[in-house]
């Protein structure tokens, strides 16, 4: 293979920038569990309890005698991050016949990762659905949001009122799919918030523009300092398959949490990412296919951490 040229080397600066920069807000996983900087691809981490968070253990202190010492230890789960890894190929061809103007550079690394994140966004939400969390017994929904059935508003607050009581802060968080927040904001009890009568159209919405329910109104009605929307969908088949099933990365489940503003390995969350090292991009010359490849790889892994700081709401839609 010959040696890397001035161009290539310059590339692969740039390649990492793109990468680093990549944004999908469809993506909402580091806003979920708060990403942590681990310098180890393995170890242990904390688990919160009831007890963690809401012990009052300050004394009074007699002249002359030492204070009582406490801290945050480790407990005996281990974490163990997982490279993911991904790379889009530019052939030469591709690349002498493409218009002016078009930077495969470009689409080539954010086409990779999109893939990472994507990777990241399944990890994620398959935790949190797939944990048994302790804020409060998980609330089945009843009847399906999407039909106008059931009490979304009473659900969440059965929730937010179980995950404040066990870890005592205010900082209460949501999380639903973009068909949920589809079928809340068309929902009657959410609309007559607004002086809405129709779920379809209704009177003019004199909060938002268009009649539209912002996402920070519902969060509103909802109880919740921050609603996040998982819009993201993927293909759950193998590749080469004859029929594709494309399925939304979150479901007909809503998730009710506490993560703190500034995240740490020694802060309780309702979970995080703990990743090794930034993500990282490259790209190089295969000469026998006489072709560019750019290639983006993440360390990671998603876990719950404090159970207590989630609840979650099922069978949200039909």
């Amino acid at each position: 293979m010959p040696l890397p040229s001035l161009a290539s080397v310059h590339r692969a600066g740039a390649t990492s920038a793109v990468a680093m920069n990549y944004r999908n807000n469809a993506y909402v996983a580091d806003q979920v569990f708060p990403v942590v900087a681990v310098n180890k691809e393995s170890d242990y981490y904390k688990e919160w309890d009831q007890d963690d968070l809401m012990r009052s253990q300050a004394e009074a202190v007699r002249p002359g005698v030492r204070v009582r010492r406490i801290g945050v230890g480790l407990s005996d789960t281990l974490y163990t991050a997982v490279e993911y890894g991904i790379a889009v190929p530019v052939p030469r061809r591709i690349r002498d016949n493409a218009d002016d103007g078009v930077q495969l550079d470009v689409e080539a690394t954010e086409t990779a990762m999109d893939q990472i994140l994507l990777a990241r966004e399944v990890a994620t939400m398959a935790v949190v659905t797939g944990t048994v969390w302790t804020g409060a017994t998980a609330i089945a929904a009843g009847d399906n949001w999407d039909t106008g059935g059931g009490t979304p508003i009473e659900n969440f607050d059965a929730a937010v009122k179980g995950v404040k009581s066990k870890v005592g802060a205010d900082s209460i968080c949501g999380l639903i799919s973009w068909e949920t927040r589809l079928a809340l904001i068309r929902h009657p009890d959410i609309r007559q918030y607004f002086g809405m009568t129709s779920p379809a159209s209704g009177l003019p919405n004199p909060y938002g523009p268009g009649g539209e329910i912002t996402d920070a109104q519902l969060a509103a009605v909802l109880g919740l300092k921050k609603l996040y929307v998982c819009s993201a969908n993927y293909c759950s088949t193998k590749e080469g398959q004859t029929t594709q099933t494309f399925t939304p990365v979150l479901t007909d489940t809503a998730f009710v949490f506490y993560r703190p503003d500034g995240p740490s390995r020694t802060r309780p969350s309702a979970g995080y990412l703990f990743r090794y090292k930034t993500p990282n991009a490259k790209n190089y010359y295969e000469e026998a296919e006489d072709q560019d490849v750019y290639e983006c790889r993440e360390t990671y892994v998603a876990k719950a951490t404090c159970l207590p700081a989630g609840c979650l709401i099922t069978g949200t839609l039909a």
